[in-house]
Parts: C-alpha cells; sequence; structure tokens
C-alpha cells in the first residue's frame, strides 16, 4: 500500500478552504472566469475523492440541473457545512492506496501549442470549430504506446481550464490501454458522474449498448491533473465487448449547425435545415469501412430508409428500452440528435440505440405536468413510440427496464466507490418513477392519441418569415448533396425558399455550368436530381455552387452512395403457402415428400418440416424462418435438406421465443447464406434463437462457420459435421452443451467458442486444419471424455477464458496439444487452462505463453514468449 504523504495531505486541506472561497468570487450563475476555472481544476487534480463541489451537496434529489447549480443561494448556503461534513472522508481517501492505473501523456512542445491554440480560439467562439490531431506518447504499467490526441468537448466544461482537459485520443498500432484503442478522457464532472455511468450501466444490463466508463490518475507532460474518466470510443472493440459482431455505427447530426448557432449567427433562422437528421449520416471512422462495398451498401440502405423513417429500419426493442429508461431519467438528453449513436445489426439488419450522455435524474410525479413532451423526441424515436410493434412488445421490455432498475442501488453503489466522498444518491426516486409509469402506461408511453407536431408553418401561413438578408449572409451550407456511383446527384434545398444553382465541381474545378432554381423544401419535399457525368466512390469530391440572396456557397458531398438498390432479404421474398406447404394455427407445415425450391423462402412465423420432407435447393435458395424451426425426422425417413445442383445457400433461424428443435436430419452441400445485405458466416444460423439438435448430419461445407449459434442456448447430441472448409461449429455470446458428436475433416476449428460457456462430453475431432477447441473472448469451457487426433492444436484457450480439460486424449498434434495465449489485449484477464488425467501425445504437449495460466495434473506449466501474431501465420496462414 502507497501511503500519500502527510504534507501533502496537509496541503490538501488549504486547498479545500480556499477553492471554497474561490467559490463566491464570481456570482456569475453561468460562466466562471479561467482563472477560478483554472484553480479549481488545479485543486480537483489532487484527486480529493469526489467529482465536483455540486456532488458534495446534490442527494439525487435534483436541486441541480447543471453542474454550477442554478440555485445559487441554498448552494452557497450548503457549500461551506457540505465540506466541513466531507472532511473526515477526504482525510480517509487521501491516506488510502491509490486505487487508479496511472496515465502518463507526453505531447512535445509546440505540438502542445497547437493544442493551447484550439482551447483560445474555443474560448473566443464558445465552441470548438475545428481542432488539430497532434502527436503523443502514453506510458501505461511501464509500456509506451505512439498515439495522436486532440482537443474534444462541446460545452466549456471540456477545456475552460488549461488543467484536465478533454482530450480525443487515437492509439496506433493493434495494442490498447485498459481495453480501449480510441478514448476520450476528460473530467468526471463533465459526465454527470454517477449519473451518466450508471444509466449506461442499467441499459447494458437491459442488453442495450452504453457507453463503457473507465477511470484513471492522469499525467499530462508531467503535471498531475488527478482521476479522470476514459470513455471508450465507438469501435468494433467496443461492439466485441458488449457482444455484438463488428459492423457501421452512425450519428444522425454534425456540428455544424452548433457552430452555426452559437459562433456563425447573430440571430439563427429558426427554419434552416442545417444538420437536419434525415439527411446527416455519418458513419464512425466511415474513411475506412466504406473502403469495403459491404459497409457501403449498409450505408447505403441506412441513408435511404432513414430519409423517411422508415420503421423497418429501427430495432424497436432497443429504442424501446432507451426510451423508457430516458423516461424513467425525466430526460431525453440522451435521445437527441447529438447524444446518439446507431449500430447497424448485420443479423437483424436493423439500427440498434446506443444513448449516452445521460445527465441528473427528476421526480416523474413532480414533473409530470411538462413531461412527457412528446414532440421533444427525435425523429427516429417519435417514429418507433408511435408504431403498432412499440405497444406489441412494451410489456417485454418494460419488464426488461423494471428488472434491471430493481437493482439501481446496485448500480449507483459501484458508481459510487471510484469517488467516496461524494454525496449518497437517493435512488428511491427512479423506483418512484417506476412504480408511477407501470402505474400509468397510457400518459407515459403511449403516443398513439398524440397529435404529430411540426415546427415549419405554412408558407402561406402569417407566421412564416423569409430569412432576412443578414439571417442569408450566415448561412453555411444552402443545400445537402448525395452523389451515387452512377454519377447521379440530389440535392436537398435546406432553405425554406428557392434557391439558384449556378454549376457543379468536381476537386474544386467547375465542370458545368447550370442555371435552375431548386424550389423551398416547403413546395417541393424531393430532391432535385442531376446528372453529373462523374460515376465512381468520389466522396467529398462533388461539390454544387449556389446562389441564396446574393451569397454563393459551395456544398460539398460526403460520401458517395451506392447506385443499385439494396435488398434486404428478411423483408423480401416472404414466403406463401405451396402445394408442399399447409398453414394449421399459425405454424407453417412442409409435407412429407421430395420437392424442388426455386428460390428464397422467407418464413415470418414456426416451420414444421416433416418427417420424409426432401427438399432439393437450387442454386441461390436459401431458408429464413423468424420464429421457430421444428424439423420431425426419424430414424428410418429423416428430413433431407439438400442442393439441386452444387451448393444451396444455408438456413437462417432469427429471433424465435420458442425453442427450435431439429432431430433426425440430413443437410447436405451447403454454403453460406449471402444476400445483398444480409451476409451470414454460418451455413446454418441461429441467432437469439434457443436450439436443440440430435441425430443431425451436415456434411460438405463451403462457408465460414457449418453452424454459426449467436446469442441462443442450444444442446447438440449426435451432431455429425464433416468435410467443412473452415469451422465446425462457431458459437458466439451463447450458453450450450455438446455431447456424443463427432466432427471430421475440418478445414479450419471444430469447435470455435467466443463469449460463450459451453459443456462438452464424448466428443471426438478427426482431421481439423486448425484447433479441435477454440475458447475465447471470456469463454469458460469444460471439456470431458472427448478425443482429438491429427489438428493443429488440440485445445486453446485465449483473451480472459477458461477451460478445463478432464480425462481426454489428444493425439498427433501438429504444433500443440494444448495452448494458452493472449491475441487481444483489451481483455483484462488471464487465459486460463487446467489438464486433468489427460493423454497428450509428445514431443510438443504443452504451451504456455507468459502471463496465461495453465496446470497439468495440478502441477504449473513453465511459461514460455512467442510471438501469436506469426503463431497465426504458421498455423492459419493469416
Amino acid at each position: 500500500m502507497i501511503i500519500k504523504p502527510k504534507k501533502q495531505t496537509l496541503f490538501f486541506v488549504f486547498g479545500i478552504f480556499l477553492a471554497v472561497s474561490l467559490s463566491f468570487l464570481v456570482v456569475d450563475k453561468t460562466m466562471l472566469s479561467s482563472i477560478k476555472r483554472d484553480l479549481i481544476q488545479s485543486f480537483f487534480s489532487t484527486d480529493p475523492g469526489f467529482t465536483s463541489l455540486m456532488n458534495l451537496i446534490d442527494e439525487g434529489d435534483a436541486k441541480f440541473n447543471n453542474y454550477y447549480a442554478e440555485d445559487l443561494t441554498y448552494y452557497s448556503r450548503q457549500l461551506i457545512p457540505s465540506f466541513f461534513t466531507a472532511i473526515p472522508k477526504i482525510m480517509k481517501y487521501k491516506f488510502q492506496a491509490d486505487p487508479f492505473e496511472r496515465i502518463s501523456i507526453d505531447i512535445p512542445f509546440l505540438e502542445y501549442q497547437q493544442i493551447m491554440l484550439d482551447r483560445n480560439n474555443a474560448i473566443k467562439s464558445g465552441l470548438i470549430q475545428e481542432s488539430s490531431f497532434v502527436k503523443a506518447q502514453l506510458m501505461f504499467k511501464g509500456k509506451s504506446f505512439e498515439a495522436k490526441l486532440r482537443l474534444k468537448g462541446d460545452q466549456k466544461m471540456h477545456w475552460g481550464s488549461r488543467y484536465r482537459m478533454s482530450f480525443r485520443i487515437e492509439l496506433k498500432g493493434d495494442s490498447t490501454i485498459l481495453g480501449f484503442k480510441k478514448f476520450s478522457i476528460q473530467k468526471p464532472s463533465a459526465r454527470y458522474h454517477p449519473y451518466d455511468y450508471s444509466f449506461a450501466s442499467i441499459l447494458k444490463g437491459a442488453n442495450n449498448l452504453g457507453a463503457v466508463h473507465k477511470f484513471a490518475h492522469i499525467y499530462v507532460n508531467g503535471k498531475d491533473w488527478g482521476v479522470m474518466d476514459i470513455e471508450e470510443h465507438m469501435s468494433k472493440e467496443f461492439l466485441e465487448k458488449q457482444k455484438r459482431k463488428e459492423s457501421l455505427i452512425v450519428r444522425f447530426s454534425d456540428e455544424k449547425k452548433m457552430n452555426y448557432q452559437r459562433n456563425i449567427s447573430k440571430n439563427p433562422y429558426s427554419l434552416y435545415r442545417l444538420s437536419d437528421s434525415s439527411l446527416y449520416v455519418n458513419p464512425y471512422d466511415g474513411k475506412n469501412y466504406l473502403k469495403e462495398d459491404y459497409y457501403r451498401q449498409i450505408y447505403t440502405y441506412i441513408s435511404k430508409n432513414h430519409l423517411e423513417f422508415n420503421l423497418n429500419l429501427y430495432d424497436v426493442d432497443s429504442f424501446s428500452k432507451s426510451f423508457i429508461l430516458s423516461t424513467l431519467w425525466v430526460d431525453w438528453h440522451p435521445l437527441i440528435e447529438a447524444n446518439s449513436r446507431y449500430y447497424f445489426n448485420p443479423y437483424t439488419l436493423k439500427l440498434e440505440s446506443i444513448a449516452t450522455d445521460q445527465r441528473f435524474y427528476y421526480s416523474l410525479k413532480e414533473e409530470k405536468e411538462s413531461f412527457p413532451n412528446f414532440i421533444n423526441l427525435p425523429e427516429p424515436y417519435f417514429s418507433v413510440i408511435s408504431s403498432h410493434s412499440f405497444q406489441k412488445n412494451l410489456s417485454k421490455n418494460l419488464d426488461s427496464i423494471s428488472e434491471v432498475v430493481s437493482q439501481v442501488e446496485n448500480y449507483f453503489d459501484v458508481a459510487s466507490s471510484f469517488f467516496p466522498v461524494n454525496k449518497q444518491k437517493n435512488t428511491a426516486i427512479l423506483s418512484a418513477n417506476m412504480v408511477e409509469i407501470l402505474s400509468n402506461k397510457v400518459e407515459y408511453l403511449d403516443l398513439t392519441s398524440t397529435d404529430r407536431y411540426s415546427d415549419l408553418p405554412p408558407e402561406t401561413s402569417s407566421e412564416f418569415l423569409k430569412p432576412t438578408r443578414d439571417q442569408a449572409s450566415e448561412f453555411i451550407d444552402h443545400l445537402y448533396v448525395r452523389h451515387y456511383k452512377n454519377g447521379k446527384l440530389e440535392l436537398f434545398n435546406l432553405i425554406p425558399d428557392d434557391v439558384k444553382i449556378k454549376g457543379i465541381l468536381y476537386e474544386g474545378v467547375v465542370v458545368k455550368d447550370l442555371d435552375i432554381i431548386l424550389p423551398s423544401y416547403l413546395k417541393v419535399s424531393d430532391p432535385l436530381v442531376i446528372e453529373t457525368g462523374y460515376p465512381g466512390l468520389l466522396d467529398k469530391k462533388i461539390s454544387i455552387l449556389s446562389a441564396y440572396q446574393g451569397f454563393e456557397r459551395l456544398n460539398q458531398n460526403q460520401f458517395s452512395l451506392n447506385s443499385e438498390r439494396v435488398k434486404n432479404p428478411i423483408l423480401e421474398n416472404t414466403f406463401k403457402c405451396s402445394n408442399f406447404c399447409q398453414v394449421k394455427r399459425g405454424t407453417y407445415i412442409f409435407k412429407k415428400g421430395r420437392w424442388v425450391i426455386n428460390s428464397p423462402i422467407v418464413v415470418k412465423g414456426d416451420l414444421e418440416i416433416q418427417a420424409g420432407t426432401h427438399l432439393e435447393f437450387k442454386e441461390n435458395a436459401y431458408l429464413i424462418v423468424q420464429g421457430s424451426l421444428h424439423v420431425s425426422g426419424s430414424f428410418d425417413n429423416p428430413v433431407i435438406l439438400d442442393s439441386y445442383s452444387d451448393f444451396w445457400d444455408g438456413i437462417y433461424v432469427l429471433e424465435s421465443e420458442k425453442r427450435s428443435y431439429l432431430k433426425n436430419l440430413e443437410i447436405r452441400n451447403i454454403k453460406s447464406l449471402e444476400d445483398d445485405l444480409l451476409r451470414l458466416t454460418g451455413a446454418v444460423t441461429f441467432y437469439r434463437a434457443d436450439v436443440n439438435i440430435e441425430n443431425t448430419l451436415i456434411d460438405n461445407v463451403t462457408a465460414e462457420d457449418a453452424i454459426n449459434i449467436v446469442e441462443s442456448d442450444y444442446k447438440i447430441k449426435n451432431l455429425k459435421v464433416t468435410n467443412t472448409i473452415s469451422d465446425a461449429l462457431d458459437s458466439d455470446f451463447s450458453n450450450g452443451k455438446i455431447e456424443y458428436s463427432n466432427f471430421m475433416d475440418i478445414g479450419g476449428d471444430a469447435l470455435d467458442f467466443s463469449g460463450s460457456t459451453v459443456a462438452i462430453n464424448n466428443v471426438k475431432v478427426l482431421r481439423a486444419g486448425d484447433k479441435g477447441v477454440s475458447a475465447g473472448e471470456e469463454s469458460f469451457i469444460n471439456i470431458e471424455s472427448s478425443y482429438f487426433e491429427n489438428i493443429g492444436i488440440g485445445v486453446t484457450s485465449k483473451d480472459s477464458s477458461k477451460v478445463v480439460v478432464n480425462n481426454t486424449s489428444i493425439k498427433n498434434p501438429v504444433l500443440f496439444g494444448v495452448m494458452s495465449f493472449v491475441k487481444k489485449d483489451f481483455y483484462s484477464q488471464q487465459p486460463r487452462v487446467q489438464v486433468n488425467n489427460c493423454v497428450i501425445d509428445p514431443p510438443l504437449s504443452y504451451m504456455r505463453q507468459t502471463g496465461t495460466y495453465m496446470t497439468v495434473d495440478g502441477k504449473e506449466v513453465t511459461q514460455q514468449d512467442f510471438n501469436v501474431d506469426e503463431l497465426y501465420k504458421t498455423v492459419e496462414g493469416s
């Protein structure tokens, strides 16, 4: 334990009284002077055990709704006695060991001057207009990390003081710090600690995506900045740790409107559609993601469907849970365009809500006169909450939030544990709000009787006023420009008045003169379409010269969209019963017989396939079931699913509330299901669909995974998978049991587990090109009485996984029998392997990487250093 020096503690107590005195030097309720901010943040750099002066007083009863408190009289009266009351807690905290990891940030002198220049510009304008990335070096746990960083934050709390400024940081290479590769640092008070931390934790407890916060002791160029909030940026690592497959994350806004309102315009024009959330679709790391055509397709699909707020684009359940929890908080701040992010789920082909930046909560009973004010809901949420699907699933989503909120005190206790001097919050208010919502669902959650609100008066109305010339001179853009790969442009007017289109520019050079009037968006809602003759991916290379009231503007396109129609196969190809099908009590039944399937089948409901049914799928035909799948073959009369010729496109069962059962089934000559927007890695895929598989054969597979089970519970018995080009079974974030099953002639891993808990018993693996069992991403695997022969590696444990191997034989491994190693350093726990009473062929039976844990019959295996990347190149050819 490291005890902080007594001298420092005495200085610290003096600092308390200095801070208290300083808090009364300025009586301005909304702004503190730069000197005062510097002194107070210098004080908080000493790590006093609380996050803001307000948090010494705030009990969670919503007396304060901004950082410095509106009721200055009450605040001033309570501050000094609160300080005196807190001093024993502060002293106790200061004499404890520092519980936080240290991160040192070194910024070269000239680079730091650029940071300060950006800060000075932000202070002058009241907003960061554009901040520059600069080089930096970070030190963490004795390791050095090259990085780039920039100043960040929309409000002065992020950069008003030269101490404890907010940075956006990106590490170079593949290494991470605290599990983060891209992250932001800011004062905990800038994220309203403990409110946003607890709000995000509750969302994640309800299986929604939520912000990830950690805390570290930050030093900048040797200067102690105290404990700061480390928030993970939207990234593939962010998704993986929350059990989501990598995909596009978007935001429906940008900073232009904020810049216009705060910095540019003296009299902002209210009907200016700059940063309109229906038009502006900004993908995170879009420059890199959109190099791949599949992500360009997703981006195009989102852009087109979001323009009309198509309900099929939005995941109703995730939106509902974000809305319900924000209503419980009596604050929809996390739902607004600036704070909402959206994850495109590649399994459902829908956007999931990521609500961020929550503030204080309030009593719903006390605020019911002014809340809910549905007209303030962002349009995507308005569309969802107004839908029949919202009401249909309301009870389920209410139960989900209610169950997590029943533990709300525990969530706040965890958040408070980081800063024990903060005043304890009264979470009974949130519990009471939950009761109030459950008792008055219609009042708080039903929009069916609410008229749709519009703040855009008709152009003929006497209320409608066109922009003045002064307002027109301040407009940043006149148009929103979309460019398509075939060269077509769509021009959207941002002004409720006619705008003149004068020309097209390519990379700043005029290539076409025009003289076109684009009508007001109140007159014509559809965009103006122009053919440019410039096809291809021309991201940010096309500009339109426009004029309004004598002021010209260049309006640049963003990312080019695909020209071809993007198909969502889950919504299309809806199946209608034919001669081999009947419907009984809402269940589709495929009848006994031999049938040829010419085209894709999408069943919206439960499906039963009777014994003796033989389906032959032509090329590009497949089966999607949005419900449960019940295959009821018999031992003498199995169900056979085969190709008509060559390979067919697979089976996908998704989002079923009922369990599926596959028994006495043969699946042959199958490949992965890939059709336009839907691209699955599995030949047979179950997503959020629990399943039992028994006496089933899968043979001759050209897919990354013969079976892929995702976020599901499963039981597998007597499964046989043979002749695959890659993995046999891939279990992602699922729980299951596999017994008495055989895997033979497997090109990749026989059994691959990510974030799963699985029991394996009496399993045989013969001839696998890679691993018999691969456990990663915090999996827990128990292997009993199994047999592996002629495989690359018998069993591996990596990335915080734990594997127990009992009474098992591993014969003729190409590389090693059992291995433990770290592949992704953002997992914090040691991978572990325990081997008991097993027969592992020598000489290379075991390989334990330094920093992992492995025992054989209770004895630790010697650690060795080796390069995992080189290993994978050797074993996997990657």
